[in-house]
């Protein structure tokens, strides 16, 4: 007997597949690509005529019904697909509101929200495969595992496409929140945001041969959580990263993330705000299941947004997706050794300290402290890990200050500051500076030139002048980027060596500033 699951999955791919189907909104004049037996249909904006974008492409049954909260479903399929419009984000609210959610639009998600929003975006230069397949880029999002998506204008990978048009570039969705980690005792599987994820990998692996991509030579690319996912995978899949290599901007696997609910209290305590009082964990997890995704997100605005009150739902670690002993996991060799790229930026927690004003600086003491034992340490204790393997490692600093990018004198190079720069959508921001445009060229040039062959970057990289790192063996070099008016220098990594090791220091006041002593 076909389980209700399985049929309203089917009657659900059954009418996405008709609405698909080519006609008035796939015309013969649109760029189509075929992958195996299915036409996808894409689009060209007439702003970057030498880029095709195929959107709304499904890896993944909708996550709705009885498959809310689940491990993602590969999707049925799909005789044409109608990838010309971007998909929306999956349900989600900005808990933490600061100075930069609100006035800073270009960060933002677009908010269009379904809860039917495992798709994937596909960028290629315009025209037809090339004679030599193009590396390929997957780019993760970040947001503290609570916001994000697709369509955020200052990742959008056109501009930089347009630009470059030797690479191809994936943007994927996953679920958030609740949605992606609901941290409940009647799930085997608690992280089913990070499964979205390697699903969307593999859709990338299996598919993008079709499009002109190089399936050998895929590089992940993320910012924040999504570049702690990216951290993730090689010790989650040691045998079969589908990457061969990783690029991490402000996170890493060491970042003092996810969540310490084991018991499900929190899951718990939004079912009982939704009337979902039963006396077993199955019956609540069904009765949550029957609830609209909009109630949800309500009810999950109910508890307020300040760190005292707000439910956190974050990754746990479950030792399968997300683990508790990366240290111990790295010097057991349990995990892919995939070249890395870490970066952080000069001012990370400018923009992380919760804050509802719009002029005033956050608590300079509060933003060093955060800045260091969030993102800067982490990473350098992962480097230190990795070169205790030997394994390929580049370490990299945005200590850009921008009028641009950073219209009040103290914003300094603040978390998220960095992505225009990748992304080359620096004219969403105003004018740009000569230097910061050639910060922007030579940094763009280096990690393109990782992602173009990962696996010999370490004879390629140190040519163009970013040397290796290798902390604790007799160099800790780490490039900076726009640090002193100048476009490249490299540091040495003793001063944040001094630094990490000295953060109780720090939050004791000890200590005033993360740039004293930082060329």
């Amino acid at each position: 007997m076909i389980s209700r699951v399985l049929l309203s999955s089917f009657v659900l791919a059954l009418s996405q597949t008709a609405t698909a189907l080519p006609g008035p909104s796939c015309p013969p004049d649109k760029p189509m690509v075929k992958a195996g037996s299915t036409e996808i249909y894409g689009t060209i904006n007439s702003s970057f005529p030498h880029v095709e974008q195929y959107c709304s492409i499904p890896f993944a049954l909708p996550p709705v019904g009885d498959l809310r909260f689940a491990p993602p479903q590969k999707p049925y399929h799909h005789d044409y697909i109608n990838a010309t419009e971007v998909p929306p984000s999956c349900p989600q609210f900005d808990q933490t509101p600061n100075y930069f959610s609100i006035h800073l639009p270009q960060y933002n998600t677009v908010e269009n929200f379904s809860e039917d929003c495992l798709y994937l975006c596909v960028y290629k230069p315009t025209g037809p495969l090339p004679k030599k397949p193009l590396p390929v880029i997957v780019w993760i999002f970040g947001g503290g595992f609570t916001i994000g998506g697709i369509d955020v204008p200052d990742t959008d990978p056109k501009f930089l496409l347009e630009k470059k048009q030797d690479f191809i570039m994936v943007k994927i969705n996953y679920r958030v929140n609740v949605f992606g980690f609901p941290d409940t005792p009647a799930l085997s599987q608690q992280n089913p945001g990070l499964l979205d994820q390697r699903l969307a990998v593999e859709w990338v692996r299996d598919n993008i041969a079709a499009f002109g991509g190089d399936a050998e030579k895929i590089t992940l690319l993320g910012h924040s959580a999504g570049a702690e996912s990216i951290d993730y995978m090689p010790y989650a899949y040691p045998e079969d990263p589908i990457a061969k290599g990783i690029i991490l901007t402000s996170g890493s696997a060491m970042t003092p993330s996810g969540s310490q609910d084991y018991s499900g209290s929190n899951f718990t305590s939004l079912a009982k705000k939704l009337n979902c009082t039963t006396t077993t964990p199955a019956a609540e997890l069904a009765c949550m299941r029957s609830v609209s995704w909009q109630d949800i997100e309500t009810a999950l605005k109910g508890f307020g947004a300040t760190r005292d009150t707000r439910l956190n739902f974050q990754p746990i670690a479950d030792n399968i997706t997300y683990f508790s002993n990366y240290t111990e996991r790295t010097l057991a060799k349990q995990f892919a050794p995939l070249p890395a790229i870490y970066g952080s930026n000069r001012n990370e927690a400018e923009s992380l300290i919760d804050s509802t004003t719009t002029a005033a600086p956050p608590n300079q003491t509060l933003v060093e402290i955060d800045t260091l034992a969030g993102i800067m340490c982490p990473q350098r204790d992962m480097s230190k890990l990795r070169n205790h393997e030997r394994v390929a490692t580049w370490r990299f600093e945005w200590a850009g200050n921008f009028t641009n990018l950073s219209p009040l004198p103290w914003m300094g190079a603040y978390h998220q500051s960095n992505m225009p720069v990748y992304f080359d959508t620096l004219s969403l921001f105003g004018p740009s500076t000569a230097l910061e445009i050639q910060i922007a060229n030579t940094l763009q040039d280096l990690l393109l030139a990782f992602a173009a062959d990962p696996s010999n970057a370490a004879t390629n990289l140190p040519k163009m002048g970013w040397p290796l790192n290798h902390y604790g063996m007799g160099s800790d070099d780490v490039l900076a980027f726009g640090a002193n008016g100048t476009a490249t220098q490299i540091e040495q990594g003793a001063f944040y060596q001094w630094f990490c090791n000295h953060v109780e220091a720090v939050e004791e006041g000890e200590s005033t500033s993360v740039n004293e002593g930082v060329a």
